[in-house]
């Protein structure tokens, strides 16, 4: 303890040690000669086994020379780089050999005995930079989605001519790129058919003008070979790429490209172009090499009633979850119809994941409107909601990001009911011989708990519609599920249902699960859904959707460290 913060009585060492970001200190030699708590969590080693080791121990081996030279250049010149400088980003290594993403910030500090010290802040960056990825994700998969119902909307695009502009407008602004092309393949050439670029930006029309490729040459003339798509983070120091002028002069870092196919051949290639360094995304280049695909059959069937319908069946059934949902020692059942009407996307969704920690996420939400928007935001709100999930502390919270990004995403143009949805968002969480279910809603039915005696009640959820207020309000709930208990939650079409005049409302649809005598979760949902299309005469005209979750038998279920992965999001 310094003579200062004995004056103050300050314990500095205790100070240190409190801090939750990993603090490491280094003599001017360049050795360890201390670690916080946070910093041997952080490393993976102890500071019995950290401190005397070299600092480069904990820096990844190709930055180890970068790192010497620049420790050396300071100790020969006191003249400093990143030492009291703003924190920048890099890797260290871990005991394990695995690197993890950190912010660094650099002081150097005078000892009472003239030496001199360097204390390094290093900040986990691993939480925030898995939020990035899955809101990169999300809008990954809402643009790819914009770009099929951008086509499938314009029924004048018939031809690889006319599709391409609206391609390229739908890619690039839901990316915020800065322009791309579309490279026409024929006699073993390309050449580009359509450029794009945000207005006033010449980038793509300096990539494009006066130039012909063979099929093979560079990067539109490979995909077009492999029928693969591709992806330069660094176009200068990329050997694939060959239009280097160009790219220089455009200010040219990354781009990327895919194949659209018909009948099984590559009539043409999109490229994109970024001025800005954009690592790879082998996620997004997987749904790119699916939206190849795709635009070639909506091309090979443009002028084909049935082609529109196929799209927005698959559009609709790509805003579900691929597989029934399964949560350890919960029995969960799903039930969902679309509104009767040929080549109509509806609004109604719902989802169920894992969370870290043993939780578990479920959703149901219903977007107001019909078509590509309500579609669109189907996708954004869906998305949003699992990468808002990770590290939410409350239902609540998840509910304000979500009502943030669409707040943000969607632009003025988007006037009407597609604006606005509602949501009821739940947290499982396995306790003693039953689940903690914590529960928030934004403008949703409230959802309905059976209880094991055949008693029902409303589980009142306040919150505002979402989307609708800049600040979203919504009431944290929590409701118990014990052994035979059960929790209904359905969107407006089922309690909308009517026949002969006559609407089921919560007050029909609380008798019918009052009466239910299904003995688990399927069983409640099939008769809460063959009772409603039967109301409907089979025949509904708003989307349906029916989620129940109910207690079969106690269940040990021991909550458990779970890894999300892309699977789990495609």
């Amino acid at each position: 303890m310094g003579a200062r913060d004995a004056e103050l009585g300050i314990d500095s060492a205790a100070l240190l040690n409190a801090l939750v970001d990993a603090v490491v200190v280094a003599s001017d030699t360049g050795t360890i000669i201390y670690v916080n708590p946070s910093a041997e969590r952080l490393l993976g080693e102890p500071s019995t086994v950290l401190v005397g080791l070299p600092l480069v121990a904990i820096i990844p081996e190709r930055l180890r020379a970068q790192h010497t030279e620049g420790f050396g250049r300071y100790v020969r010149t006191r003249t400093p780089r990143l030492i009291g400088g703003p924190p920048v980003r890099l890797p260290v290594l871990r005991a394990d050999g695995s690197e993890v993403e950190i912010e660094l910030s650099l002081s150097a500090h005078g000892t009472t005995a003239g030496a001199e010290v360097f204390a390094a802040t290093l900040r986990d960056l691993g939480d925030r930079l898995e939020l990035e990825r899955q809101r990169a994700i999300s809008r990954y998969l809402t643009t790819s989605r914009d770009v099929m119902t951008r086509l499938a909307v314009g029924a004048a695009a018939a031809t690889l001519e006319e599709a391409a502009p609206v391609l390229l407008e739908a890619l690039g602004e839901g990316l915020r790129w800065d322009g791309g092309a579309v490279w026409s393949v024929a006699d073993g050439r390309l050449r580009p058919l359509v450029s794009w670029a945000p207005p006033g930006d010449q980038t793509a029309v300096i990539m494009t003008s006066g130039v012909e490729l063979a099929v093979g040459q560079g990067l539109p003339g490979t995909v077009a070979q492999n029928g693969e798509a591709m992806w330069i983070e660094t176009v200068a120091a990329d050997t694939v790429f060959v239009r280097r002028d160009q790219a220089e002069r455009a200010g040219l870092r990354s781009c990327f490209a895919f194949p659209i196919f018909v009948g099984g051949e590559v009539p043409a290639v999109v490229e994109m172009y970024s001025r800005a360094v954009q690592p790879p995304e082998p996620e997004f280049l997987a749904v790119l090499q699916a939206a190849g695909t795709e635009i070639g059959r909506y091309l090979e069937r443009a002028q084909s009633r049935r082609h529109l319908v196929d799209m927005a069946e698959a559009l609709q059934a790509s805003l579900l979850p691929p597989h029934s949902p399964t949560v350890p020692g919960l029995d969960v059942a799903v039930r969902y119809h679309a509104a009767s009407g040929e080549g109509q996307v509806g609004g109604d969704f719902f989802d169920v994941f894992p969370l870290p920690d043993g939780e578990w996420a479920v959703l149901i939400g219903d977007v107001a409107g019909r078509g590509p928007r309500a579609a669109a935001l189907t996708a954004l709100a869906r998305y949003t909601l699992r990468a808002a999930a990770i590290g939410a502390t409350t239902p609540s919270s998840v509910l304000q990001v979500l009502n943030d990004v669409v707040r943000r995403e969607l632009d003025a143009s988007y006037q009407g009911d597609e604006r606005f949805l509602t949501v009821a968002y739940l947290v499982i969480k396995p306790g003693t011989g039953g689940y903690e279910v914590k529960i928030a809603c934004g403008g949703h039915p409230y959802p309905l708990a059976r209880r094991a005696d055949g008693t029902v009640e409303e589980v009142p959820c306040e919150g505002d519609l979402i989307g609708a207020f800049e600040v979203h309000e919504a009431t944290d709930r929590v409701v118990e599920l014990s052994v035979d208990d059960a929790l209904v939650l359905v969107t407006d079409g089922v309690l909308e249902a009517r026949h002969g005049g006559v609407e089921l409302g919560e007050e029909g649809l609380r008798q019918l699960i009052a009466a239910s005598r299904a003995a688990d979760a399927s069983g409640l949902a099939d008769e809460i859904e063959q009772a409603v299309l039967a109301y409907l005469g089979g025949n509904p005209k708003d989307d349906l959707a029916i989620v129940v979750l109910r207690m079969p038998e106690v269940v040990e279920v021991h909550s458990s460290s779970i890894d999300l992965r892309v699977a789990d999001l495609t």
